[in-house]
Formats: C-alpha cells, structure tokens, sequence
C-alpha cells in the first residue's frame, strides 16, 4: 500500500504543468478577459469578467505560485482597462481595495 501511495505522488508530480507554462496562459487568458470586458457597457459586470477568469484559472490549474502574477496582470487590466478606459493606472482607494479583494476571495476558495 506505501509504495503504491509513493507511486501515485510521483506520477502525479510528474504530471504537473510548468509554472511558467501556466503564467503564460494565464495571462493569454487575463487578455482576452479584459477584450470582452471591454465590449461589456455596464462597469459591475467588466469586473465579473476578470473575476471570473481569474476563478477559472485557479479552479483549472490548481497552481498558487502561477496565481500571483496572473492576478497581478487582472488586477491591472481592470483597473488601467476596464475602469480608468485610458490604459492609465491610478489608485481609486477603497473602491480599488475592494476589486483586489473580490478578486482574491474569489481564488480563495478554489484552492481549498
């Protein structure tokens, strides 16, 4: 029963996606989140496209170090993209504050 248990954690880690695999498609995936973002008019449901893809990403590949910078890259897409409309990044205070935690809440309980 041990070395079968052993067996099964090596394949398994042997399975896995390369984290820099995983940030690229993470972030390919963050893009196209802010693209159809962006052709959403009402500014609540933009945030429910990045929030979503970023939940999607940590659902499908379960990988925490390759969340980060993905996150990080959401987080700017919508606030440079989907909110301030120029590409420009500013500080909104709280309401910022409370994008950034939506976004993190929502990858919370994905990786339980």
């Amino acid at each position: 029963m041990l070395m079968a248990t052993r067996d099964l954690h090596r394949r398994a880690a042997a399975e896995r996606t390369p984290v820099g695999i995983n940030v690229g498609i993470g972030c390919a995936l963050m893009v196209v989140a802010g693209f159809v973002g962006v052709a959403v008019p009402n500014a609540g449901w933009r945030l429910a496209t990045i929030a979503l893809a970023v939940a999607g990403f940590a659902a499908a590949t379960l990988d925490q170090v390759a969340l980060a910078p993905v996150l990080v890259l959401g987080f700017a897409i919508l606030n440079g993209f989907l909110v301030n409309q120029h590409g420009q990044l500013s500080w909104h205070g709280s309401a910022d504050l409370g994008r950034l935690m939506l976004l993190v809440v929502g990858t919370e309980k994905e990786n339980r």
